[in-house]
């Protein structure tokens, strides 16, 4: 036995507040409802083909077996709302926040779901024929005996999710698996690039970034410029030296943690300051070889 409620067709009420209202069997075809606070409504039964309700907040309300074709729904909160076995049958629910909603035996089919949230969603029995989910989250969603015949998924999140019997689970598996290899093949480029990185410190006696810039000057008052320009210029720690030979000036400056464009900064303030002066950016060869003999 249907349910006949007030006739709300063509309703204009933008950013408007009805949270808790009881509409059952309504008709709000072709609504305006963009950005309307919806909370706890009841909406059973209610039609809303072709309604707007862009960034509504729908969270806990109650749209059991409503009509609701062609809605837009875009960037929507339904969480833990109750839209069991309503027709959203090409309804646009991008960006939609859907978690814990109890979508079960909806009617999905062709709908857009891009990058919509429905973490722990309970979709059992939803019909999703042709429907886009690309990167939507579907985290520990519930998709038993789900049809997902012709679905678009790619970058969609499938972890935990339960496909017991889903028509078309096999081919969101495949690329479940495909992107969980992908994943592990990163983690390891990465993990031996760390390895390698940590080699090459093993080899060399000194750490890396203790070596990567080395300002050479003859004086205690060029010294002290060098700290200003240091200062000034970067963040990284520094440390003041003396050399022990005559494998380099007097006195050398070692800047740690500091990466070649932020050195380059540092010896160009300087060259532009003091023009009389030449401060030589060594390599870092070289300056491995300089701290070594100065060690030594």
């Amino acid at each position: 036995m249907g349910i006949r409620g007030p006739d709300l067709q063509g309703l204009v009420h933008k950013n408007g507040n009805i949270s808790g209202a009881f509409l059952p069997g309504a008709n709000l075809r072709g609504a305006q409802l963009h950005r309307a606070r919806l909370k706890r409504a009841i909406l059973l039964r209610a039609t809303l083909c072709d309604a707007v309700l862009s960034r509504a907040d729908l969270n806990w309300a109650i749209l059991k077996r409503a009509d609701a074709r062609d809605v837009d729904l875009s960037d929507s909160s339904l969480v833990g709302a109750n839209l069991r076995c309503a027709n959203l049958e090409r309804a646009d629910l991008r960006n939609a926040t859907a978690f814990s909603a109890d979508l079960r035996d909806v009617v999905l089919r062709g709908a857009n779901l891009a990058q919509a949230d429905l973490r722990d969603a309970n979709l059992r029995g939803s019909d999703l024929t042709g429907a886009i989910l690309q990167g939507g989250n579907f985290l520990n969603a519930d998709l038993h005996d789900a049809d997902l015949t012709g679905v678009v998924a790619e970058g969609a999140n499938f972890k935990g999710a339960d496909l017991t019997g889903a028509v078309g689970a096999e081919s969101i598996r495949h690329r479940s698996q495909l992107a969980r290899k992908l994943e592990e093949q990163v983690a390891k480029q990465r993990l031996s690039a760390e390895q390698q990185r940590h080699l090459e410190e093993q080899r060399s006696p000194f750490s890396r970034s203790e070596i990567v810039a080395l300002f050479c000057f003859s004086t205690e008052a060029v010294a002290a410029r060098v700290r200003d320009a240091v200062r000034k210029h970067s963040s990284m720690p520094y440390e003041l030296r003396e050399s022990t030979n005559d494998v380099a000036l007097e006195h050398f400056l070692v800047c740690r943690n500091s990466d070649r464009d932020n050195v380059v900064q540092i010896k160009n303030s300087l060259e532009t300051g003091y023009s009389e002066l030449e401060f030589p950016l060594y390599s870092v060869v070289l300056a491995e070889s300089v701290l070594r003999d100065s060690r030594s």
